[in-house]
């Protein structure tokens, strides 16, 4: 599949950028767990449904990757590495 054309990039990147750096991570993590990892598509298409619904469920898994790159790349530039902090986190709770 195709990347994002620059106008969505710009349209995500201008939709986010006025949220607290709390926000902006819990967003990322939110969009990560729900519709980034595991793929609902494949479950779709072993249960058995119709081809054009696994299609558009890719489509969207696909939508959603390139977002939270994104979002990623935000935090990155804010000086935020969010799976380096959530692995501290992670230790400091345990």
């Amino acid at each position: 599949m195709k990347k994002l054309h620059k106008s969505e990039v710009n349209r995500i990147i201008k939709e986010n950028s006025a949220l607290s750096n709390e926000d902006l991570l819990n967003k990322y993590f939110d969009i990560v767990y729900h519709d980034v990892l595991g793929s609902q598509a494949e479950q779709m298409e072993e249960a058995g449904w119709n081809e054009s619904d696994v299609k558009e469920r890719r489509g969207y898994e696909h939508y959603m990757s390139y977002y939270t790159d994104i979002l990623e790349e935000m935090l990155q530039e804010r000086g935020i590495d969010p799976w380096k902090d959530f692995a501290e986190e992670m230790r400091e709770e345990n």
